[in-house]
Protein backbone atom coordinates (compact mmCIF):
# COMPACT_ATOMS: atom_id res chain seq x y z
CA UNK A 1 0.00 0.00 0.00
CA UNK A 2 2.39 2.36 1.23
CA UNK A 3 4.69 1.70 -2.15
CA UNK A 4 1.62 2.22 -4.02
CA UNK A 5 0.92 5.67 -2.72
CA UNK A 6 4.39 6.68 -2.96
CA UNK A 7 4.35 5.81 -6.40
CA UNK A 8 0.99 8.18 -7.40
CA UNK A 9 2.94 10.88 -5.56
CA UNK A 10 6.07 10.50 -7.76
CA UNK A 11 3.86 10.83 -10.48
CA UNK A 12 2.18 13.65 -9.69
CA UNK A 13 5.73 14.86 -9.10
CA UNK A 14 6.56 14.44 -12.52
CA UNK A 15 3.98 16.44 -13.92
CA UNK A 16 4.19 19.58 -12.09
CA UNK A 17 8.48 19.06 -12.81
CA UNK A 18 7.57 19.10 -16.36
CA UNK A 19 5.09 22.12 -16.23
CA UNK A 20 7.27 24.16 -13.84
CA UNK A 21 10.41 22.75 -14.53
CA UNK A 22 10.75 21.31 -10.95
CA UNK A 23 13.81 19.78 -10.03
CA UNK A 24 14.56 18.83 -7.04
CA UNK A 25 16.91 16.24 -7.20
CA UNK A 26 19.84 17.31 -9.79
CA UNK A 27 22.02 14.16 -11.38
CA UNK A 28 25.14 13.99 -12.19
CA UNK A 29 25.32 14.14 -15.91
CA UNK A 30 28.93 14.01 -17.50
CA UNK A 31 28.85 10.66 -17.33
CA UNK A 32 26.23 10.37 -20.46
CA UNK A 33 27.32 10.48 -23.90
CA UNK A 34 25.78 12.00 -27.12
CA UNK A 35 23.12 10.00 -28.62
CA UNK A 36 24.26 8.14 -31.27
CA UNK A 37 23.15 5.91 -34.31
CA UNK A 38 25.20 3.11 -34.40
CA UNK A 39 24.65 2.78 -30.76
CA UNK A 40 20.86 3.03 -30.61
CA UNK A 41 21.02 0.96 -33.76
CA UNK A 42 23.40 -1.99 -31.66
CA UNK A 43 20.77 -2.00 -28.98
CA UNK A 44 17.79 -2.24 -31.09
CA UNK A 45 19.68 -5.95 -32.26
CA UNK A 46 20.51 -6.73 -28.85
CA UNK A 47 16.69 -6.19 -27.67
CA UNK A 48 15.62 -8.67 -30.49
CA UNK A 49 14.33 -6.09 -32.64
CA UNK A 50 15.15 -6.94 -36.01
CA UNK A 51 14.60 -5.49 -39.50
CA UNK A 52 11.15 -6.27 -41.22
CA UNK A 53 9.17 -5.97 -37.61
CA UNK A 54 6.40 -4.12 -36.53
CA UNK A 55 7.24 -2.03 -33.77
CA UNK A 56 4.61 0.54 -31.82
CA UNK A 57 6.33 2.81 -30.31
CA UNK A 58 6.66 5.31 -27.14
CA UNK A 59 9.00 7.84 -26.65
CA UNK A 60 9.84 11.10 -24.05
CA UNK A 61 12.19 13.03 -24.76
CA UNK A 62 11.64 15.12 -21.60
CA UNK A 63 12.24 12.25 -19.18
CA UNK A 64 15.91 11.62 -21.52
CA UNK A 65 16.33 15.45 -20.45
CA UNK A 66 15.31 15.25 -17.68
CA UNK A 67 17.63 12.33 -16.25
CA UNK A 68 20.87 13.44 -19.35
CA UNK A 69 21.14 16.59 -19.29
CA UNK A 70 20.87 16.10 -23.25
CA UNK A 71 18.10 16.81 -25.66
CA UNK A 72 17.43 13.71 -27.80
CA UNK A 73 17.80 14.18 -31.28
CA UNK A 74 14.04 13.10 -32.00
CA UNK A 75 14.05 13.74 -36.07
CA UNK A 76 17.52 11.60 -36.10
CA UNK A 77 15.79 9.07 -33.74
CA UNK A 78 13.21 8.46 -36.24
CA UNK A 79 15.06 8.20 -39.13
CA UNK A 80 17.02 5.46 -37.51
CA UNK A 81 14.58 3.34 -36.63
CA UNK A 82 13.32 3.47 -40.27
CA UNK A 83 16.31 2.66 -41.80
CA UNK A 84 16.55 -0.18 -39.59
CA UNK A 85 13.77 -2.10 -39.53
CA UNK A 86 13.71 -1.34 -43.45
CA UNK A 87 11.29 -1.12 -46.10
CA UNK A 88 9.52 -4.31 -45.21
CA UNK A 89 9.12 -3.33 -41.80
CA UNK A 90 6.34 -1.04 -40.40
CA UNK A 91 6.27 1.82 -36.96
CA UNK A 92 3.42 2.86 -35.16
CA UNK A 93 2.92 5.47 -32.90
CA UNK A 94 0.08 7.01 -31.15
CA UNK A 95 -2.12 9.90 -33.16
CA UNK A 96 -4.50 10.93 -30.31
CA UNK A 97 -6.05 14.67 -31.81
CA UNK A 98 -4.33 17.52 -29.74
CA UNK A 99 -7.64 19.01 -29.47
CA UNK A 100 -9.64 15.65 -28.30
CA UNK A 101 -11.83 17.88 -25.60
CA UNK A 102 -12.81 20.38 -28.27
CA UNK A 103 -13.76 17.68 -30.60
CA UNK A 104 -15.61 15.75 -28.44
CA UNK A 105 -17.76 18.89 -27.52
CA UNK A 106 -18.40 19.50 -31.28
CA UNK A 107 -16.06 23.03 -31.36
CA UNK A 108 -14.16 21.20 -33.94
CA UNK A 109 -14.13 18.47 -36.47
CA UNK A 110 -11.61 15.81 -36.46
CA UNK A 111 -9.28 16.46 -39.89
CA UNK A 112 -7.67 13.15 -40.67
CA UNK A 113 -4.97 15.55 -42.61
CA UNK A 114 -4.68 18.30 -40.47
CA UNK A 115 -5.33 17.89 -36.84
CA UNK A 116 -2.65 17.90 -35.44
CA UNK A 117 -1.53 14.88 -32.25
CA UNK A 118 -1.21 15.83 -28.36
CA UNK A 119 1.27 12.62 -28.12
CA UNK A 120 5.26 14.12 -28.74
CA UNK A 121 7.49 15.21 -31.13
CA UNK A 122 7.85 11.87 -32.43
CA UNK A 123 4.06 11.36 -33.13
CA UNK A 124 3.72 14.67 -34.68
CA UNK A 125 7.20 14.11 -37.28
CA UNK A 126 5.64 11.03 -38.31
CA UNK A 127 2.27 12.09 -39.12
CA UNK A 128 4.32 14.84 -41.46
CA UNK A 129 6.02 12.46 -42.90
CA UNK A 130 4.53 11.62 -46.22
CA UNK A 131 3.73 8.53 -46.98
CA UNK A 132 2.45 7.91 -42.99
CA UNK A 133 -0.77 6.34 -42.73
CA UNK A 134 -3.59 7.92 -40.11
CA UNK A 135 -6.44 5.72 -38.96
CA UNK A 136 -9.57 7.55 -39.05
CA UNK A 137 -10.69 7.84 -35.39
CA UNK A 138 -11.44 11.19 -33.97
CA UNK A 139 -10.07 10.56 -30.51
CA UNK A 140 -7.90 7.70 -30.70
CA UNK A 141 -6.00 7.68 -33.82
CA UNK A 142 -2.61 6.11 -34.83
CA UNK A 143 -0.26 6.57 -37.33
CA UNK A 144 1.79 3.91 -39.07
CA UNK A 145 4.40 3.99 -41.63
CA UNK A 146 5.83 1.22 -43.85
CA UNK A 147 4.26 -1.90 -45.55
CA UNK A 148 1.65 -2.87 -43.25
CA UNK A 149 0.91 0.76 -42.30
CA UNK A 150 -2.04 0.52 -44.67
CA UNK A 151 -3.44 -2.75 -43.24
CA UNK A 152 -3.22 -1.90 -40.11
CA UNK A 153 -5.17 1.15 -39.57
CA UNK A 154 -7.33 1.04 -42.79
CA UNK A 155 -10.44 -0.25 -40.90
CA UNK A 156 -9.93 1.91 -37.26
CA UNK A 157 -13.64 3.48 -38.27
CA UNK A 158 -15.29 0.41 -38.72
CA UNK A 159 -15.90 0.16 -34.52
CA UNK A 160 -17.18 2.06 -31.96
CA UNK A 161 -14.68 0.99 -29.81
CA UNK A 162 -11.37 2.52 -30.14
CA UNK A 163 -9.25 -0.51 -29.19
CA UNK A 164 -10.99 -3.42 -30.49
CA UNK A 165 -9.87 -5.86 -33.06
CA UNK A 166 -10.73 -3.47 -35.78
CA UNK A 167 -8.12 -1.04 -34.22
CA UNK A 168 -4.70 -0.31 -35.68
CA UNK A 169 -3.11 -1.50 -31.63
CA UNK A 170 -4.95 -4.63 -31.96
CA UNK A 171 -3.51 -5.10 -35.05
CA UNK A 172 -0.08 -5.05 -34.37
CA UNK A 173 -0.72 -7.02 -31.57
CA UNK A 174 -1.90 -9.96 -33.06
CA UNK A 175 0.45 -9.41 -35.90
CA UNK A 176 3.66 -10.17 -33.40
CA UNK A 177 4.39 -6.53 -33.51
CA UNK A 178 7.07 -5.37 -30.68
CA UNK A 179 6.23 -2.81 -28.46
CA UNK A 180 9.55 -0.11 -28.22
CA UNK A 181 9.68 2.26 -24.92
CA UNK A 182 12.48 5.26 -25.48
CA UNK A 183 12.98 7.16 -22.55
CA UNK A 184 9.99 4.71 -20.94
CA UNK A 185 9.04 1.28 -20.21
CA UNK A 186 6.04 -0.39 -19.63
CA UNK A 187 3.79 2.22 -17.37
CA UNK A 188 3.59 3.48 -21.48
CA UNK A 189 1.94 1.23 -22.82
CA UNK A 190 -1.39 2.50 -24.29
CA UNK A 191 -2.34 -0.59 -26.31
CA UNK A 192 -3.29 -2.38 -22.73
CA UNK A 193 -6.47 -1.39 -23.67
CA UNK A 194 -7.08 -3.90 -26.16
CA UNK A 195 -7.37 -6.10 -23.64
CA UNK A 196 -10.49 -4.52 -22.60
CA UNK A 197 -11.93 -3.86 -26.06
CA UNK A 198 -11.04 -7.50 -27.14
CA UNK A 199 -11.57 -9.79 -24.25
CA UNK A 200 -12.65 -7.86 -20.98
CA UNK A 201 -15.35 -5.86 -22.76
CA UNK A 202 -18.38 -4.82 -20.62
CA UNK A 203 -17.50 -6.37 -17.30
CA UNK A 204 -15.09 -3.17 -16.98
CA UNK A 205 -16.53 -0.16 -17.94
CA UNK A 206 -14.36 2.73 -19.55
CA UNK A 207 -16.80 4.51 -21.92
CA UNK A 208 -19.47 6.30 -22.04
CA UNK A 209 -22.41 4.42 -21.90
CA UNK A 210 -23.42 5.03 -25.44
CA UNK A 211 -21.12 6.34 -28.41
CA UNK A 212 -21.11 9.70 -29.92
CA UNK A 213 -21.15 10.55 -32.69
CA UNK A 214 -18.38 12.84 -34.95
CA UNK A 215 -18.37 14.89 -37.46
CA UNK A 216 -14.70 14.11 -39.24
CA UNK A 217 -12.66 14.96 -42.04
CA UNK A 218 -11.32 12.03 -44.18
CA UNK A 219 -7.84 11.40 -46.21
CA UNK A 220 -9.46 13.34 -49.40
CA UNK A 221 -11.21 16.09 -47.51
CA UNK A 222 -14.77 14.78 -47.47
CA UNK A 223 -16.83 15.02 -44.68
CA UNK A 224 -18.17 11.52 -43.01
CA UNK A 225 -20.32 10.92 -39.90
CA UNK A 226 -18.23 8.50 -37.58
CA UNK A 227 -19.04 6.94 -34.03
CA UNK A 228 -16.93 6.11 -31.21
CA UNK A 229 -16.95 5.92 -27.49
CA UNK A 230 -15.17 7.94 -25.27
CA UNK A 231 -13.86 7.69 -21.42
CA UNK A 232 -15.82 8.70 -18.55
CA UNK A 233 -14.81 9.89 -15.75
CA UNK A 234 -12.46 7.69 -14.30
CA UNK A 235 -10.45 7.10 -11.14
CA UNK A 236 -7.98 4.27 -11.63
CA UNK A 237 -4.37 4.45 -12.63
CA UNK A 238 -2.69 1.46 -14.18
CA UNK A 239 0.27 0.44 -12.30
CA UNK A 240 1.84 -1.45 -15.41
CA UNK A 241 5.02 -2.35 -13.35
CA UNK A 242 3.20 -4.00 -11.02
CA UNK A 243 1.14 -6.26 -13.24
CA UNK A 244 4.39 -6.76 -15.58
CA UNK A 245 6.33 -8.64 -12.95
CA UNK A 246 3.26 -11.39 -12.79
CA UNK A 247 3.40 -12.11 -16.12
CA UNK A 248 5.65 -15.29 -17.61
CA UNK A 249 6.52 -13.23 -20.29
CA UNK A 250 10.17 -12.34 -21.62
CA UNK A 251 11.18 -8.68 -21.76
CA UNK A 252 14.36 -6.53 -22.36
CA UNK A 253 15.39 -3.43 -20.31
CA UNK A 254 18.83 -1.77 -21.48
CA UNK A 255 20.09 1.30 -20.32
CA UNK A 256 22.25 2.91 -23.18
CA UNK A 257 26.05 4.69 -23.23
CA UNK A 258 23.77 8.27 -23.52
CA UNK A 259 21.83 7.54 -21.17
CA UNK A 260 18.47 6.40 -22.54
CA UNK A 261 16.64 3.81 -21.03
CA UNK A 262 14.83 1.36 -23.55
CA UNK A 263 12.56 -1.15 -22.76
CA UNK A 264 10.84 -3.63 -24.98
CA UNK A 265 8.00 -6.30 -24.83
CA UNK A 266 6.54 -8.97 -27.33
CA UNK A 267 3.07 -7.52 -27.73
CA UNK A 268 1.22 -10.90 -28.39
CA UNK A 269 2.99 -12.36 -25.43
CA UNK A 270 1.58 -9.50 -23.16
CA UNK A 271 -1.89 -10.01 -24.20
CA UNK A 272 -2.23 -13.71 -23.81
CA UNK A 273 -0.35 -13.63 -20.32
CA UNK A 274 -2.20 -10.60 -19.65
CA UNK A 275 -5.52 -12.36 -20.62
CA UNK A 276 -4.63 -15.91 -18.80
CA UNK A 277 -3.79 -13.44 -15.82
CA UNK A 278 -7.35 -11.57 -15.03
CA UNK A 279 -9.22 -14.63 -16.44
CA UNK A 280 -7.41 -16.59 -13.71
CA UNK A 281 -7.29 -14.06 -10.59
CA UNK A 282 -9.61 -11.52 -11.71
CA UNK A 283 -6.99 -9.54 -11.75
CA UNK A 284 -8.19 -6.02 -13.28
CA UNK A 285 -5.35 -3.91 -14.67
CA UNK A 286 -6.98 -1.06 -14.33
CA UNK A 287 -8.82 -0.82 -10.93
CA UNK A 288 -7.48 -2.18 -7.70
CA UNK A 289 -10.60 -1.91 -5.73
CA UNK A 290 -9.03 1.40 -3.55
CA UNK A 291 -9.74 2.92 -0.77
CA UNK A 292 -11.59 6.22 -1.27
CA UNK A 293 -8.85 8.34 0.33
CA UNK A 294 -6.60 6.90 -2.59
CA UNK A 295 -9.29 7.17 -5.42
CA UNK A 296 -9.25 11.11 -4.54
CA UNK A 297 -5.69 11.04 -5.40
CA UNK A 298 -5.99 9.16 -8.84
CA UNK A 299 -9.09 11.21 -9.81
CA UNK A 300 -6.82 14.91 -8.87
CA UNK A 301 -3.96 13.16 -10.53
CA UNK A 302 -6.09 12.88 -13.66
CA UNK A 303 -7.27 16.26 -13.22
CA UNK A 304 -3.73 17.49 -13.23
CA UNK A 305 -2.92 15.20 -16.54
CA UNK A 306 -6.30 17.20 -18.55
CA UNK A 307 -5.35 20.57 -17.78
CA UNK A 308 -1.80 19.83 -18.42
CA UNK A 309 -2.60 18.67 -22.10
CA UNK A 310 -4.79 21.59 -22.53
CA UNK A 311 -2.28 24.66 -21.82
CA UNK A 312 -0.28 22.49 -23.95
Amino acid sequence: MLKNFLFSLLNIYKLLRLKFSITLFPKKRTMYLEYCSEEFKQTLKAMSIHPGDSLFVMCSPDQILDKTGRSLPVHLLLNDLLEYIGETGTLMVLGFSKFREEIISGERVFDLRKTPTNCGILSELTRRKSGSVRSLQPIFSALAYGKKAADYCGTHAISPYPFDEHSPFSKITQDNGKYLGVGVGIEAYTPMYTLFDCHIGEKVSLYSKSPLRFNALDERGEEMQLESFVREGFYGVPDMNYHLNRLPIAFSNVEMKSGIDMFSINMLEWFDAARTLYDKDLVDPYHFNLPAWREKVFYLYRKICRAISRDQ
